[in-house]
């Protein structure tokens, strides 16, 4: 399963930006929460101690202690605090808390300042003062609570914009910074061999990027120079095979006119003139695949717009003499005309191997059909035959140079590089060979070939 680096960096991000909020909002809760506790206590403190000297200050103008009491209890309810007042000797004279009926009845009290069910106070504090009376503070926890919540609240709804923000910028930052992988992907994708590509061109300015780019080259460096070295190789073992064949060949020949057609010789000289005609033909054929892997379609000079339809025409009627009495099994469907551009020696090989392994691998009446269309900005040539067709599993090894199935090496003597080089031809010119099962029972080999792009010019060669 494909995972996009962009997607899985952005959901790290947002995991990463998600935990900050979450571990922002409970440190701030936290600390909130702190902090409304202490004050909320000082508070307590410093109203109780106030409450205690204006009693002292009220006692002055008023002597009846019950109702300076009184008065001492609205000046707390007026912040918001509840207040018992007790006389020096410890009587209860005044009280704003829910207390016992009983304890009510001993002195009188004002009335509760909150219901019953909402009587959890958490911060107490009491002051005594110079006539001896006491005065407790009392406040609920209900407000820091309230607040609490408030805050809770706040900060999530706070926090989903943020999230989304993040999400949208997170990814154009993502992106923009894997921006440079891709275009060193979209570089990489785009080498071809034929183009000795020894480097993946400027770099980013990014120091991770650029050694990764570095590193590259370096391999594209190393990989050039073994194709390089191995083609060189196989070219000069080719060429040097090439004359000592060619003598061989013309000395069986004589050989051959020189040997009576009765004698026991005639035999081993004809099959030997068979198997350095075979050896030549292998030559002729690695020096071709050489050629193709080497010359880039779209670069080689001799690249020139042609007429495919014809072009199948003559390379068919150059292969079926090497088939006799098989001209009534191939049929050949093609436009006049469905131009493409290419190396005419290169495409005329292609369409040789694939026509003569049609053939090769049916047998006489076997059906063979060949059909040429356009469509889709592509030409199609499509071989079908009725013959034993090609194992699945065997389908992308047949393009394999040397490659040969066990039921081809049965039934003919081959090279196993006529299915590569017509594969290499194809992709050297922008194309490439498909390979499936046929209508007809076989197999059916498809040359696609790109179209050519703007008004074709006329005199072509191979053209009408």
């Amino acid at each position: 399963m494909t995972r996009s680096l962009v997607t899985r960096l952005t959901v790290l991000e947002q995991l990463t930006v998600i935990g900050a909020i979450l571990a922002f909002g409970v440190l701030s809760l936290w600390v909130t929460g702190r902090v409304l506790k202490r004050e909320r206590q000082a508070f307590v403190t410093t109203t109780a101690q106030r409450l205690a000297a204006s009693y002292v200050e009220d006692l002055a103008e008023e002597p009846d202690t019950l109702t300076v009491a009184r008065g001492v209890i609205e000046d707390g309810r007026e912040v918001g605090v509840q207040i018992e007042v007790h006389d020096s000797r410890g009587r209860l004279l005044a009280s704003s808390f829910t207390t016992p009926s009983a304890r009510l009845e001993e002195a009188p009290a004002a009335a509760p300042d909150v219901p019953p069910h909402q009587t959890g106070i958490s911060f107490t504090a009491g002051a005594v003062n110079a006539l001896g009376a006491r005065i407790d503070a009392r406040v609920t926890d209900i407000a820091r609570q309230a607040s609490l919540s408030a805050l809770a609240r706040s900060l999530l709804i706070a926090a989903l914009p943020i999230v989304a923000i993040s999400l949208l910028i997170g990814r154009f930052m993502v992106s923009r910074a894997l921006r440079p992988l891709s275009v060193m992907a979209d570089r990489a994708a785009g080498l071809a061999v034929e183009n000795k590509p020894r480097s993946l061109g400027t770099r980013s300015g990014l120091r991770e990027v650029d050694y990764l780019a570095e590193s590259f080259d370096r391999l594209l460096e190393r990989l050039d120079d073994a194709i390089r070295s191995e083609r060189r190789l196989t070219a000069d073992a080719s060429h040097e095979l090439r004359t000592p064949l060619t003598v061989m060949s013309g000395e069986l020949d004589l050989l051959a006119e020189r040997t009576a057609a009765d004698s026991p010789a005639a035999d081993g000289v004809r099959r030997c003139s068979q198997q350095v005609g075979a050896m030549r033909e292998l030559v002729e054929a690695i020096l071709l695949l050489h050629r193709s892997g080497e010359t880039g379609a779209h670069q080689d000079s001799a690249v020139v717009l042609l007429n495919l339809g014809d072009l199948a025409r003559e390379t068919l009627a150059d292969v079926l003499p090497q088939y006799p009495g098989r001209e009534g099994d191939v049929h050949l469907l093609a436009p006049d005309e469905v131009l493409v551009r290419g190396h005419v020696a290169l495409l005329t090989s292609a369409l040789r191997n694939l026509l003569d392994n049609a053939l090769k691998f049916t047998r006489l009446g076997d059906r063979v059909e060949v059909r040429l269309t356009e469509a889709s900005g592509q030409a199609r040539l499509v071989v079908d035959d009725q013959g034993a067709g090609v194992i699945e599993a065997e389908r992308e090894r047949v393009f394999d140079p040397f490659f040969r199935s066990a039921r081809a090496g049965v039934s003919q003597m081959g090279s196993g590089l006529g299915l590569p080089i017509l594969r290499r031809v194809a992709r050297a010119h922008g194309g490439d060979v498909e390979l499936s099962s046929s209508h007809l029972g076989g197999a059916r080999f498809a040359l696609v070939l790109p179209l050519p792009i703007g008004p074709a010019p006329t005199n072509l060669p191979g053209s009408p």
